[in-house]
């Protein structure tokens, strides 16, 4: 009837494209691969906007990505990242880089101040404009959550007293944050591969090429003109 559906893999970009299929079930493959490229951010207006994907993203859940910087705060990725308005609350998860820190966190949903965010910190650092980095965030819970940069286990510490992690309609996005009125933040740098897992992954298996429980890969290998 009118009402039916069915699954399958609703990318129009992928080689196993269903043209009937009204539910994404996770299959598509078959991208195609132009090399080994990455993402560069001029720090002014450019960012990758993922539309408005894993909203059910509940923890525990593991985001790998790797980045290179100016040495400046800078946002690499935000999974809820709102357009500037009163909707613009700290909503799912996000990634920050700075020289001498790195800074994961999620939102409750209810405001943009401390009170609506739980933060984990890895302070102490010194990261050399330019170099590729690999930053691995794992979320668990309000003081559970781990950084690993490269592979290696930082020490945290957490701020803020949020309650529980809170999903919105807003996209994810690559590059660039944006909460409440303030205005929003670019990264001047590169990101390359992107990785989510709705799981928290271990230390011994970050090196591993670990498909179990991955939600989402973008390797930016393909596409065209604003296409990825």
């Amino acid at each position: 009837g009118d009402n039916s559906s069915c699954s399958g893999c609703t990318d129009q970009y992928a080689d196993n494209y269903d043209e009937t299929a009204t539910i994404d079930d996770g299959s598509c493959a078959g991208y195609p691969d132009n090399g080994d490229y990455s993402l560069e951010f001029d720090g002014d207006d450019d960012w990758v906007d993922l539309g408005d994907i894993l909203n059910d993203l509940y923890m525990p859940t593991t985001i790998q990505v790797s980045f290179n910087f100016d040495g400046e705060y800078s946002p690499l990725i935000q999974t809820d990242n709102a357009d500037n308005g009163p909707d613009s609350y700290y909503s799912g998860y996000k990634i920050f880089a700075n020289s001498t820190f790195l800074e994961i966190a999620y939102g409750d949903g209810t405001g943009a101040g401390s009170d609506d965010r739980r933060t984990a910190m890895a302070s102490n650092l010194l990261l050399e404009e330019g170099i590729w980095y690999e930053i691995t965030a794992v979320f668990r819970g309000p003081t559970d959550m781990d950084i690993y940069l490269d592979g290696n286990e930082l020490e945290v510490t957490y701020s803020g007293t949020g309650g529980n992690l809170s999903f919105s309609s807003n996209h994810f996005k690559i590059g660039t944050v944006q909460h409440f009125t303030y205005s929003p933040s670019y990264l001047t740098g590169g990101i390359d591969e992107l990785k989510v897992w709705n799981t928290a992954l271990l230390s011994e298996e970050l090196s591993d090429n670990n498909d179990d429980y991955l939600v989402g890969y973008w390797n930016f290998n393909a596409g065209s003109g604003n296409t990825l």
